[in-house]
């Protein structure tokens, strides 16, 4: 069905979720279909392309890293890319984010950085519009990673229940928009919701 985008505001929509929740295919496919639907479409991910994200990608290899190191490299991918953000939501670009901010609460609070430390880094970084949770469970998660790349996936069961706590700790901190989905589902299912979450967004905009 093709939308009407006329008077669309540009939006940031990140999709958070443990390793092997299934973020990148889904993003990839919606962003086909909503393109096809003549929405301008923006992807980006953290880590992100650009040397800080380069550098936070490297940092997350190593076995050993201190926490304050990871937390402060996470923040400033996050900032590097803040104004190119900005310039493609004033332009009216819907943006599909691989992980952001809320990724980042949990995966540094499993490290052992406070959800208020963290959240004080990041206060002054662009929020997204709308969180899309996909939940799934650990053995589901394990099937489809099949194997560790990185020190985050050694810690998969720990960074599994912080989410929940960084998200009751997102839901006390900011008016976020927050939708959760299941991720245990077949994939066409959770694209079916995932892309009714966003056509609603978008009929919020255009009223």
């Amino acid at each position: 069905m093709e939308q009407n985008l006329k008077n669309y505001k540009g939006r940031l929509i990140a999709f958070e979720g443990i390793d092997g929740s299934g973020k990148t295919t889904l993003i990839n496919e919606l962003s086909q279909h909503l393109k096809a639907e003549r929405f301008q479409i923006f992807l980006t991910k953290e880590p992100g392309d650009n040397p800080v994200g380069k550098a936070h990608r490297e940092l997350s290899l190593m076995s050993k890293v201190h926490p304050y190191t990871a937390a402060l490299i996470s923040t400033a991918d996050r900032y590097f890319k803040m104004n190119m953000l900005l310039d493609k939501i004033n332009q009216g670009y819907m943006i599909l984010s691989d992980r952001y901010y809320l990724s980042g609460l949990a995966y540094h609070y499993a490290d052992g950085i406070s959800f208020e430390e963290y959240a004080y880094l990041n206060r002054n970084v662009l929020k997204p519009d709308l969180y899309i949770i996909l939940e799934v469970s650990l053995e589901n998660a394990r099937n489809r990673l099949q194997k560790t790349r990185d020190r985050w996936e050694t810690m998969l069961e720990k960074v599994h229940s912080c989410y929940y706590d960084a998200l009751e700790f997102l839901k006390n901190t900011e008016k976020a928009h927050i939708q959760k989905l299941d991720a245990n589902l077949p994939s066409e299912k959770v694209y079916e919701h995932a892309l009714n979450e966003i056509h609603k967004l978008h009929r919020m905009d255009v009223k």
